[in-house]
């Protein structure tokens, strides 16, 4: 099998990772991408939301209300 890679950045990512981000997001997805993908896509609230449900660290928009 071959090496599973985040389709924005590069890094290597799990195959949970893949599964998770491909069957969510309909991309392969570090976890910090899924993170970004998450703040671009869904109202900021919500990401903010799924990012404290999934026990990531909040990356918020600088500048947004």
């Amino acid at each position: 099998m071959s090496e599973l890679v985040c389709e924005n950045c590069g890094a290597k990512i799990t195959w949970g990772e893949f599964k998770y981000s491909v069957s969510s997001m309909k991309k392969a997805l570090c976890q910090s991408c899924q993170r970004k993908f998450r703040e671009e896509h869904y109202p900021k609230k919500l990401a903010e939301l799924l990012n404290k449900e999934l026990g990531q660290e909040k990356l918020t928009n600088k500048g947004s209300a």
